[in-house]
């Protein structure tokens, strides 16, 4: 394979080779958002799931195996900056992809939308309230603010020190949750550890609407699709 020389790349060009493996993994995580998934989606899945949510996840993970698995072989042949639109419009042509572009569009641009609201002014506030402090009514606004302006000044400043804080971030991020994990479960005690495994009496259709939940946790996992050109 031919190794492109940064020096070659034109001015309008993306920089091949900035981002590396863990880079994309990094990226993959920051777009699942797993300690979001736990607050929100995790919560709302054992509402129907109940004992049986992991079975939910696992039949979950099944699922979208089969997305990541598919990004992996178009990104051998089609590695863009365009990512889903380029791997639609080699199969689908150009119509099929615009409708997809915009459907990824609407998706980040709700994303950025709700999840700065919701952690903002509704989880923080609600942490804060459950170990007895009170935050100012105006709190909301400044991390709102702040939840928005630190990953646009990270994509003014380019790719290279977004990955960077986003390896940094998700590694913290992971070490916390399975810390959290391990607390939970050598305190819970559980004299049936594959019970979480079995339908139970929420049933198939139970497991199913978990399922709903499940999946929208694996959301954002195909985000590094459009760093192609820069890997």
């Amino acid at each position: 394979m031919e190794m492109i020389r940064v020096e070659d790349v034109r001015p309008n060009d993306l920089t091949p080779n900035v981002v590396g493996f863990w880079g994309l993994v990094s990226q993959s995580l920051a777009g699942m958002a797993p300690t979001c998934d736990v607050v929100a989606f995790m919560t709302a899945g054992a509402a129907f799931a109940l004992v049986a949510l992991p079975l939910s996840y696992l039949w979950a993970f099944g699922l979208m195996f089969i997305e990541v698995n598919t990004l992996y072989h178009l990104s051998k042949n089609r590695a863009g900056a365009g990512g889903y639109y380029s791997y639609v419009s080699s199969g689908l042509g150009p119509g099929a992809a615009l409708v997809t572009g915009f459907m990824v569009s609407f998706y980040q641009v709700f994303s950025m939308a709700g999840i700065p609201v919701y952690v903002g002014g509704v989880f923080l506030p609600g942490l804060a309230h459950h170990v007895g402090l009170t935050l100012p009514s105006w709190f909301w606004i400044v991390a709102v603010l702040f939840f928005i302006g630190v990953p646009w000044m990270l994509g003014i400043m380019g790719i290279g020190p977004s990955i960077r804080v986003l390896a940094t971030t998700s590694l913290t991020e992971i070490i916390f949750l399975i810390a959290a994990s391990l607390i939970i479960i050598t305190r819970a005690h559980s004299g049936h550890p594959f019970k979480p495994f079995h339908v139970g009496k929420v049933g198939y259709k139970g497991v199913a609407r978990g399922m709903i939940f499940a999946i929208t946790s694996f959301i954002g996992i195909g985000s590094h699709a459009s760093l192609g050109e820069e890997t």
